[in-house]
């Protein structure tokens, strides 16, 4: 069968081949003899102005045939890879795709705009595969993007009303944009409310300031009210510019400032039976009082404030605690919120455990809030993955540090990122990159398989005197460490914007990976003595040497260097060689690297070898 129509493709093939040819040559013979002023003029016009309309239809026709041959070849997996899988596993995949299509808040000025498509619609586009997938999948039309502003004449609202007949009554994410103004739109209101038992996920983005306007009150007690408790699971509040409590009217907390206060029109019971059934909530700017029943039974949690303002919200360490203690089932955990604390003779809470805890993020200036959650957090045995931003440089003597070393003892840390966030440096506006002391920490991470490190200075200025001594680790050889002691279990090692000494690296095989390492944006330093600075000549950079040093110390992995990568020489002053191994002071708190066995025997190695 299959023969037959290839043979019936070749032929039409050529039939159409020929007939073009003589189509063609049809209408250049009568371009040659056309005479504007000529007796027949009119004639061939007339001719040509009825073969003008019929050749639109010979491109609309061929137009058809090419997209059924599309059709055949996207459906090949040579051409188009992904449409191997299964049509259930595409549209899941599309599910994770940017589904959102509100603008960012406008008070967020370092937000970048979202460039990505928006799903599903751009999938609807690409071919009829797709288009096909995405008609057939409820779920990819069950997001619904409302901006109250607009109301029910915008393009959102029509958006959201097809969304709707499409999503065949599954269960609806819904997200509102607030401003300071809110129209008298019922049927905006009526729309929404139609939709509010479906509601799973519930997000508000509020852009005003102070108070809600007076619709958007209404528009929230009309919302709540219609929750179906056990169908709403997920809450995102997110307040720009100013932060502030979320809370009814009959339960405004006598003790913070009515500045931080917006109130719903609602009944305290009716309130927090809405959000007492929920499991994951994402705040930024926006919270239920700490003593909301919200905060019971989670399994995710963030509670940030990503925004500069005069008003600072804060929870004060027994607070925090009381909310980790009721919801021991938490997994996800991310906070960059200001913790107030009890006296100082209070005694700190007691530790809470929290046996399914899978990802830990602290984010944020306030050291001490980090140090009060290091201190109090237990996490169980399941594999960790924790994000630090950290603020002062390692030091064992630093009350965070210690707590961070603490916790990375008690937990099976799987993935580690830590960003550097010093001062900033006020003639290049960038912020000074903070120190850290990898055989002080790595050794503690025994499961440690992936690393990222941001704006961290790695080693110190030290000259090479060992040569191509790579068999053993430098920190090995001066603390008397067995190399073999050290758990090889790193795969992946990501640098970014790191300042790397390469004397000192490329002897850390807690930091060398099995399988890949990137060096992104960052300087690797070598450093010399004026004396050889001479001795070989006034040469800059190493940068065309690094990827071959790099894939010395780790050869069997992936190496990449990417993004601007350079390597560079520093010279070393020789009137006091045991100066040449201490690291240049850090501008910000607590910068002076605690005084440990690696730096006090590099220094009397440096002087005993004599660079």
């Amino acid at each position: 069968m299959h023969i037959e129509l290839i043979n019936e493709l070749n032929n039409a093939t050529s039939l159409l081949a020929s007939a073009m040819d003589r189509y063609t040559e049809a209408c250049a013979a009568i371009l040659r003899h056309f005479e504007p002023s000529g007796n027949s003029a009119e004639d061939l016009l007339e001719s040509v102005m009825a073969e003008c309309s019929r050749a639109f239809e010979y491109e609309e026709q061929l137009h058809q045939a090419m997209a059924l041959m599309y059709r055949v070849r996207n459906q090949s997996p040579s051409f188009v890879p992904i449409s191997v899988l299964p049509p259930e596993v595409i549209s899941r995949i599309f599910l994770f795709s940017e589904r959102c299509c509100l603008p960012g808040s406008r008070w967020k000025r370092g937000v970048q705009p979202n460039t990505p498509p928006v799903y599903p619609e751009a999938a609807l586009e690409v071919c009829y595969h797709w288009r096909q997938i995405v008609l057939a999948s409820h779920d990819l039309w069950s997001h619904i993007d409302i901006d109250t502003t607009s109301g029910s004449q915008g393009r959102l609202f029509s958006r959201a009303s097809e969304f709707i007949a499409k999503s065949n009554q599954v269960r609806i994410d819904l997200h509102i944009r607030i401003d300071f103004y809110c129209p008298d739109d019922q049927r905006l209101f009526d729309f929404l409310y139609s939709i509010a038992p479906r509601i799973q996920s519930f997000n508000i983005q509020c852009d005003s300031r102070r108070r809600f306007h007076t619709q958007v009150e209404s528009l929230l007690v009309g919302l709540f009210s219609r929750f179906v408790p056990g169908t709403l699971h997920s809450l995102c509040f997110n307040s720009q510019p100013e932060p502030g409590f979320l809370v009814t009217n009959d339960s405004i907390p006598s003790n913070h400032d009515p500045l931080l206060v917006r109130t719903v029109p609602l009944t305290e019971s009716l309130f927090e039976g809405a959000l007492s059934p929920v499991t994951s909530i994402q705040l930024d700017g926006m919270y239920p009082y700490w003593t909301s029943r919200a905060y019971v039974g989670l399994i995710e949690l963030e509670l940030e404030n990503s925004q500069n303002c005069d008003f600072d919200i804060d929870i004060t360490e027994v607070e925090l605690a009381n909310i980790l203690r009721v919801s021991p089932g938490l997994r996800v955990f991310r906070f960059s919120l200001k913790i107030s604390f009890e006296s100082r003779t209070s005694l700190p809470p007691e530790p809470v455990k929290l046996d399914h805890l899978e990802l830990i993020q602290l984010t944020g200036r306030h050291s001490n809030a980090q140090e009060a959650i290091l201190r109090m957090t237990y996490p169980g045995r399941l594999p960790l993955q924790m994000s630090i931003e950290a603020t002062e440089n390692f030091s064992l003597l630093s009350p965070y540090w210690a707590q961070f070393v603490g916790f990375i003892s008690r937990s099976k840390i799987t993935q580690l990122r830590i960003q550097g966030l010093g001062s900033f440096d006020r003639a290049t506006h960038e912020p000074f990159k903070l120190y850290l002391e990898p055989s002080e920490i790595f050794p503690l991470l025994p499961q440690l398989q992936v690393l990222t490190l941001c704006d961290i200075i790695l080693g110190q200025a030290c000259e090479e005197v060992l040569g191509d001594y790579d068999a053993i680790s430098f920190q090995a050889l001066l603390h008397d460490y067995n190399h073999g002691l050290f758990r090889q279990n790193l795969q992946f090692l990501r640098l970014v914007k790191c300042r790397i000494y390469w004397t000192d690296f490329r002897h850390m095989s807690e930091l060398h990976p099995k399988q890949t390492l990137i060096l992104d944006h960052c300087t690797t330093i070598k450093c010399r003595t004026r004396q050889r600075h001479y001795m070989f000549g006034l040469r800059w950079s190493w940068t065309d040497a690094l990827l071959e040093a790099a894939m010395k110390i780790c050869p069997g992995a992936r190496v990449e260097i990417i993004n601007g990568t350079t390597g560079v020489y520093e010279d070393l002053s020789e009137s006091n060689p045991a100066s040449t191994c201490t690291i240049e002071p850090i501008p910000c708190n607590n910068n002076t690297p605690a005084p440990s066995a690696f730096g006090q025997n590099v220094a009397t190695f440096g002087s005993l070898f004599g660079a």
